[in-house]
């Protein structure tokens, strides 16, 4: 299975009870997500749910981007 990782904050302790987050990196952090959904976007052939020819509630296949539910 293709995944993505390392998207989210930046911090230490994941799950744990000193768990944080550094928030000074979560502007950059955000910008680069944003930048990449955008970019994934632009580079697919799936209509979006705002296509007329797309129905909101069917199941989306993508081969372009990694599927999480298969």
């Amino acid at each position: 299975m293709q995944v993505l990782d390392g998207l989210g904050s930046v911090g230490d302790g994941a799950h744990a009870r000193h768990e944080h987050i550094e928030t000074n990196t979560l502007v950059q952090r955000t910008a680069l997500l944003a930048g990449l959904l955008t970019d994934l976007a632009a580079h697919s052939d799936t209509p979006t749910i705002d296509s007329p020819e797309q129905d909101a509630f069917a199941p989306v296949k993508n081969e372009g981007v990694a599927n999480m539910w298969t």
